[in-house]
Parts: structure tokens; C-alpha cells; sequence
């Protein structure tokens, strides 16, 4: 997917976004959220594989040539790093370069145990993968040891973007039915002088007004 800056002429740059999931709908919250490389990679590899069902019969190890599903994707290249400036005139801090690039395309959560989603961008198309390795290799120093120039080699696998769940809705709890049915055989008739009354759901005799009964009949 072709940028404004590709139909200006300008050089496209390859360029990582990072989120918090699968769902790609969520940035990380700590900045910085994407990078771009300076330095295109001079090659790029896709690998696409299929996943072959094999069977387990005693004896046979062939597989039965059943397809079982696809791969995930792969992506490989290699980037420059650079910071003498000889590239685009730039003096850079490569180590700060690199810490950026790794807190978009690797910052593993040691809350949820996992690393960000990313979405890549280059050769004209969006790739969402995930970081499987990277290998950094220092070849050129100041006298300080710092380095002014890195290759890292990159290899990313593709993921599956998900749908983002919703939040079930809170069900309150039902307030218990303490409706009783009461046959209207089985009622409880106060005796002669007598009526029912309500007293905290207990149900209790008291006289009638004015009635010459006693309750201790």
C-alpha cells in the first residue's frame, strides 16, 4: 500500500507499528509507538509453507499428502544501522536507535508474558507479525567503544488478526421468590373473637377490639 511520500518520488522507508494485541486496534501506551529504519533492507524475504497432515500407522512415515492447514509466514532481512553520518549526513545515537526499535517490535510484558503485535510495512503491502529472533552485530566503534554501526538481523512470523472481544454486561443477581402457595384448604382460620395479623412475616393471633376473649384460651 503505496504512501503520499512513494507518489512524491521520495524513497518509502520500511516502518513498524506496535500494539497491544492481535486485534491491532490498541497501541502500545509507552512511546515510542512505531519507527521507521533509515536504512531500507537490500533484500526481503517472505517464506509461505503449507502444513502437511502425516500419518502414524506402524510403519509408515511417508506422509499421506493431506494438506493440514497453512504455516504461519515468515520474514527475514537485515538492517543497517548507522552513525557516522556517512549515509545521510546524520550523527546518530545507535544505542538509543536500537532501544527505540526494540520497545516497538519486541518490549516483552512481564505482566502478560508477551511481546507486541506489529504491523510492518514495506514492499507495498502490511504485514501482521510478531518478532521471533533478532541478532544484532557491532561493526564499528568510536574510541569510547560506542558503536557507530550495526547490522541487525531480523526474522518475524505472520498472525492472525482477531476481532475484538466485548465486555460482557454485568448480570445482576435475581432477588430470591419467596412466594408461597398456600391451598386454600390448609389455611389457618383464627378461632371465634380472634383475627390474623402480619407480624415480621410470622403470622400471629391478636383479639379483636373490644372482645371479652382471652389469648390464653
Amino acid at each position: 500500500m503505496a504512501d503520499e511520500s512513494s507518489k512524491k518520488g521520495s524513497l518509502t522507508k520500511m516502518h513498524f507499528e506496535a500494539f497491544t494485541d492481535a486485534t491491532f486496534m490498541h497501541r502500545i501506551s509507552e512511546k515510542p509507538t512505531e519507527f521507521q529504519v533509515d536504512v531500507n533492507p537490500d533484500s526481503f524475504t517472505r517464506n509461505i509453507a503449507l502444513k502437511e497432515m502425516k500419518t502414524k500407522e506402524r510403519g509408515q512415515t511417508n506422509s499421506n499428502g493431506q494438506d493440514a492447514g497453512m504455516e504461519a509466514e515468515t520474514y527475514t532481512f537485515k538492517l543497517i544501522f548507522d552513525g557516522t553520518g556517512v549515509i545521510d549526513g546524520v550523527k546518530r545515537d545507535l544505542n538509543k536507535e536500537l532501544n527505540d526499535f526494540l520497545h516497538v517490535v519486541y518490549c516483552y510484558s512481564n505482566k502478560e508474558k508477551k511481546t507486541n503485535c506489529v504491523i510492518m510495512t514495506y514492499c507495498g503491502e502490511q504485514f501482521l507479525c510478531k518478532i521471533r529472533s533478532l541478532n544484532v552485530q557491532y561493526t564499528l566503534f568510536n574510541r569510547d567503544s560506542s558503536p557507530l554501526r550495526m547490522i541487525v538481523d531480523c526474522s518475524f512470523f505472520s498472525v492472525e488478526k482477531e476481532k475484538e472481544r466485548k465486555p460482557k454486561p454485568k448480570i445482576k443477581p435475581k432477588k430470591p421468590d419467596v412466594t408461597i402457595d398456600i391451598p386454600v384448604d390448609s389455611c389457618v382460620c383464627p378461632p371465634p373473637g380472634y383475627e390474623l395479623v402480619m407480624k415480621k412475616d410470622q403470622d400471629a393471633f391478636s383479639e379483636y377490639p373490644g372482645s371479652s376473649l382471652s389469648s390464653n384460651m
